[in-house]
């Protein structure tokens, strides 16, 4: 499961379906984070950072970070 978090210390974070083990995916260069999407069959998460006015995407394995203006 993944969730967006604004605030102090903005993140996308991560966690098992049932809640467990929940960390931090991506904390770097993130402000405020919306409309997260998870595709699977490209192995990607994307999101909207309203404050940068971004569509951003990154692997699952949190390698290849890319940003769309």
């Amino acid at each position: 499961m993944y969730w967006t978090d604004w605030g102090k210390n903005p993140m996308i974070g991560r966690s098992g379906m049932d809640g467990s083990l929940p960390q931090p995916f991506v904390t770097q260069n993130i402000y405020w984070p919306n409309g997260v999407h998870v595709d699977y069959l490209g192995k990607r998460i994307y999101w909207v950072d309203a404050k940068m006015q971004l569509i951003e995407s990154i692997n699952l394995d949190a390698t290849d970070r890319r940003a769309s203006v």
